[in-house]
C-alpha cells in the first residue's frame, strides 16, 4: 500500500481559480511533507500551463480516475447500485426528520434540499418528485466516491465551495477529521470539524481581533464612501448602484437572495426557516396584516445568475392575497437613508444595514452576528418573528453609532482583505457568462508570476496558524507580509 501523504482537489475549479489554489497548494504540501496530489482526471489541461506545471514538479500528480475502481467510474453501475436506494430514500423523504438528525446525517440531508432547488425552475414552489429523486442520487454518488477516497490516504481536501453535493463530499472528509479548505468568494478557508463555518464568519476570534485592533477608522471610512457610489470591490453592492432608480418612499424592505442559489455555505440549525422559499411564503403571510407597504427587492445578480425571481414571488403573492407587498426591481444602497425595517435571510446588507443605523430581521447567522448579537434582530421562534415585522415601535430598529463603525469594519475586512480577487486580477462572471471564464483565466495568469510569493505565503500560513487566505493589505495588516 501507498503511504505517502496525499492532497486531493475536488472537481468544481475552474481554471483560473485551479491556477492559484495549486501554488498555494504546493507551499502547504511542501510544509506538510505531502509528496502526491490528486485530480480530477477533466482538470488536467491545467498542467499545460507550464508555469503552474514548474511549481508542482517536485510532486506527483494522480488523477481519480486511477483511483476509483470500475464500478465508480461508470455511470452504469453506479445506476445499479445507486438507484435502488434512492428510490427508497424518496418515498421516505419528507417524514425526515431533520431538525433531531445528528451533524453528518443533517448535511446529508441539506445537500439533496440544496441540489434540488437548483435543479427546479423558476416559480416552482416544491420540487417535483424526479428532481427530488435526482437530487438524492447525486448525493448518493458523491458520497459514495467521497467515502472510498477518503481511504486512500487522504491527509487534505481542497474544495471548490460547500454547498449542493460538494457539501456531502466535504462531510465525509470531515467526519473523519481530515481537513478540508474551501472556496468561497476568492478566500481559501479551513472548515471546522464538525462545525459549519462562512468564508466571513470570523469564528478564529484571535484573527479577528487583530484584524479589527490593527485597521483604522479613517481607512475604513473612505472606502465605504467609494461603497456608497458603487466603486466598492464588491460586485452586487456596485451592480445594485448602476440600477439609478431611487425611491424615497420606501420604508419597509425585505432584501431577496437568488432563490436557487445555496445559501447554506454555513449551516444555522437553529433559524427559524428551512430554505428561502419557506421564508418568504410565510413572511408574505404574515406582511398581508400589516398596515404599511412592503417592498421586496429583487436580487441584482438573479438575471445573472439564470433566475427569473419574480415568477416565484408573483405566485406567492397571489397564493396569499397579499395586497400590500410591491416588487422592487431596482434600488440600491440609498434606498436605506428612508428605511426603517430591514429585513433579510442571511445577506451581506446585515452589514450594510446596521453600518446605516438600522437593526435588520435576520433569520439565519451573519458575520455581524457572531461579531454581536446585539446588533441584528434574529429571531428564535416563527412567534417572535411575526411580532418584529408587525411591530409599531420604530425606536427599537435604530441603533447607536458605534454599531455602524463595526459593521463597516466587517465590510472592509470582508470586501478588502478577506477576498484575494483584485491582487489576482480576477473578474465576476456568473453561470450565464461563461464567456467570461477565459477572459478570467487569462487575467489571472497573467499575474500568476508575479503573486508567487504572495501566494505561497498563504500556503505557508494555511499549513501553520491562519485558517482563512488573506490578500496583500490583509498579510499586511496582521504583520505576515
Amino acid at each position: 500500500m501507498n503511504n505517502n501523504k496525499r492532497i486531493l482537489i475536488e472537481e468544481g475549479f475552474t481554471y483560473s481559480i485551479l491556477s492559484w489554489i495549486l501554488i498555494i497548494v504546493s507551499e502547504y504540501c511542501k510544509q506538510k511533507k505531502i509528496k502526491e496530489i490528486i485530480i480530477e482526471k477533466k482538470q488536467k489541461d491545467i498542467l499545460k500551463n507550464n508555469f503552474v506545471k514548474k511549481k508542482l514538479e517536485n510532486f506527483k500528480i494522480i488523477y481519480t480516475d486511477d483511483l476509483l475502481p470500475f464500478y465508480l467510474k461508470k455511470n452504469i453501475f453506479l445506476y445499479l447500485i445507486l438507484i435502488p436506494k434512492s428510490l427508497i430514500l424518496s418515498f421516505f423523504w419528507k417524514k425526515f426528520n431533520y431538525r433531531n438528525s445528528n451533524w453528518f446525517d443533517y448535511q446529508f440531508f441539506h445537500s439533496i434540499i440544496d441540489t434540488q432547488q437548483s435543479l427546479g425552475k423558476d416559480g416552482n414552489i416544491e420540487a417535483n418528485y424526479l428532481t427530488v429523486l435526482k437530487s438524492i442520487y447525486l448525493n448518493l454518488k458523491k458520497k459514495k466516491i467521497a467515502e472510498y477516497l477518503s481511504q486512500k490516504n487522504i491527509s487534505a481536501v481542497m474544495s471548490s465551495h460547500n454547498v449542493y453535493s460538494v457539501k456531502t463530499f466535504n462531510s465525509v472528509f470531515r467526519k473523519k477529521k481530515i481537513p478540508v479548505f474551501c472556496h468561497a468568494v476568492w478566500n481559501l478557508y479551513k472548515l471546522p470539524f464538525l462545525k459549519d463555518e462562512n468564508w466571513n464568519n470570523f469564528y478564529n476570534s484571535k484573527l479577528k481581533k487583530k484584524i479589527f485592533t490593527n485597521l483604522k477608522m479613517n481607512k475604513v471610512n473612505n472606502y465605504w464612501k467609494k461603497k456608497f457610489l458603487g466603486k466598492g470591490d464588491y460586485y452586487d453592492s456596485n451592480l445594485s448602484y448602476k440600477k439609478k432608480k431611487f425611491n424615497d418612499k420606501v420604508e419597509n424592505i425585505v432584501m431577496l437572495h437568488i432563490f436557487r442559489d445555496s445559501p447554506f455555505i454555513h449551516l444555522d440549525r437553529k433559524r427559524i426557516f428551512l430554505n428561502y422559499i419557506e421564508w418568504i411564503d410565510e413572511t408574505i403571510k404574515i406582511l398581508k396584516k400589516s398596515k404599511n407597504d412592503w417592498y421586496f427587492k429583487i436580487h441584482p445578480n438573479s438575471k445573472k445568475w439564470g433566475e427569473n425571481p419574480i415568477i416565484l414571488l408573483k405566485k406567492l403573492i397571489k397564493k396569499n392575497d397579499a395586497k400590500n407587498i410591491i416588487i422592487l426591481k431596482e434600488g440600491n444602497i440609498k434606498l436605506m437613508k428612508n428605511l426603517k425595517k430591514v429585513v433579510t435571510f442571511a445577506g451581506s446588507v446585515t452589514e450594510e444595514s446596521v453600518s446605516m443605523g438600522i437593526k435588520p430581521i435576520t433569520i439565519s447567522e451573519t458575520a455581524i452576528y457572531n461579531y454581536d448579537k446585539d446588533l441584528v434582530f434574529k429571531p428564535k421562534t416563527f412567534n417572535d418573528y411575526e411580532k418584529l415585522l408587525l411591530s409599531n415601535n420604530l425606536k427599537i430598529f435604530r441603533l447607536k453609532r458605534n454599531a455602524e463603525k463595526i459593521a463597516k469594519k466587517i465590510i472592509y475586512s470582508s470586501e478588502k482583505l478577506m477576498s484575494l480577487r483584485k491582487d489576482l486580477n480576477a473578474i465576476f462572471f456568473f453561470r450565464t457568462e461563461k464567456y467570461k471564464k477565459h477572459r478570467d483565466y487569462l487575467r489571472v495568469n497573467k499575474n500568476l508570476k508575479k503573486n508567487i510569493s504572495f501566494l505561497r505565503k498563504n500556503g505557508y500560513l494555511l499549513s501553520h496558524k491562519l485558517t482563512h487566505t488573506l490578500s496583500k493589505e490583509g498579510l499586511k495588516l496582521i504583520n505576515e507580509a
